[in-house]
């Protein structure tokens, strides 16, 4: 019997993109992080580049085939 990977069973890229996305929209609507968020709201841009590099981040992390090309977690959030 073969299982499905968890990135199979979060529905693909598809799948992961819309978890992503979702994140994204309670992070700006939660008044004790969203001035962290703020910012990127001024340049939509950049928040579409944060959740491209999310998603491919949960995408390697779940057995997806893409790559992360982002920074590493210590360089990413320093300070």
């Amino acid at each position: 019997m073969q299982t499905q990977s968890l990135f199979e069973r979060l529905g693909g890229s598809s799948g992961i993109e819309r978890i992503v996305d979702e994140v994204a929209s309670r992070h700006l609507e939660n008044p004790v992080i969203n001035a962290r968020f703020r910012p990127y709201l001024a340049e939509p841009s950049k928040l579409e580049q944060l959740k491209v590099h999310l998603a491919r981040f949960l995408e390697l992390g779940s057995g997806g085939p893409q790559r992360y090309r982002g920074r590493d977690m210590k360089s990413a959030h320093t300070g």
